[in-house]
């Protein structure tokens, strides 16, 4: 796949050109165009986005930052792989934010929010009854993104933006599964439910369980995937628990 940067816009500053780069990297990133563990050379990166390697190397920079890359070596890249627990943990951290954010959103006038996360929730599930993953995966993540921002909590956007790129691609994965996709689609609607009838703190015990089991669910796949110690007694064993409930 190659993809091109817009360089016209780096007539209104370098800084204008390395978030176009950071974006679209970041983006390939997120999309699986750039899988966990993938190599490539600055010089290939550079060629993909009809750039120089300056922007590369500022990019490159930034996604090391954010663990989304590493630098194994002179002028090689790699996408980072998480391991089964640093998956974990970014669920653990993401039910926190979330149900906090989701808490937040419920206390504000919720039925034109409502409305919103209902007409998602049915378009996720007629896309996943025809068979558009991808599709479904999108409208998953509206439905969260939907509700984090409707918290109006800048900080917990900011955090959970950042944690967006792991998310979206255990995301997809975990909806390959149809038994998981049919309750992600349940629970959406059940958070529908607890939204209208106006109750902010069961909004957010409900969410945090929600993203829980979710989280449950994908490290299960992963182990049963790439093998491993389930870790009975710690944080993955703890979702693979609440997953089962």
């Amino acid at each position: 796949m190659h993809q091109e940067i817009d360089q016209s816009a780096s007539s209104k500053g370098v800084a204008t050109l390395y978030e176009q780069v950071y974006n679209a990297i970041r983006a390939l990133i997120v999309s699986g165009g750039l899988r966990p563990g993938e190599s490539i050379s600055e010089v290939k990166l550079a060629e993909r986005l009809n750039v120089s390697r300056t922007p590369i190397r500022e990019a490159v920079r930034r996604l090391v930052a954010e663990n989304l890359m590493e630098i194994p070596g002179r002028g090689l890249l790699r996408v980072y792989a998480p391991t089964i627990r640093d998956i974990a943990e970014v669920y653990y951290t993401r039910a926190s934010l979330e149900a906090a954010a989701a808490g937040l959103a419920a206390q504000f006038d919720t039925g034109e929010l409502a409305d919103r996360l209902e007409a998602l929730t049915e378009s996720m599930r007629v896309a996943a009854s025809d068979g558009r993953l991808q599709d479904a995966t999108q409208f998953n993540s509206e439905f969260h993104s939907t509700l984090v921002r409707a918290s109006r909590n800048k900080r917990i956007i900011e955090i959970l933006d950042g944690l967006s790129p792991t998310i979206v691609r255990y995301r997809r994965l975990s909806l390959m599964f149809p038994d998981h996709l049919e309750r992600s689609l349940a629970e959406h609607a059940e958070i529908v439910r607890l939204l209208r009838d106006g109750q902010p703190a069961d909004v957010e015990a409900y969410l945090r369980g929600h993203v829980l089991r979710a989280g449950g669910r994908i490290v299960s796949a992963m182990i049963n995937l790439e093998g491993g110690d389930p870790d009975e007694t710690g944080i993955i064993g703890n979702l693979i628990a609440i997953a089962k409930k």
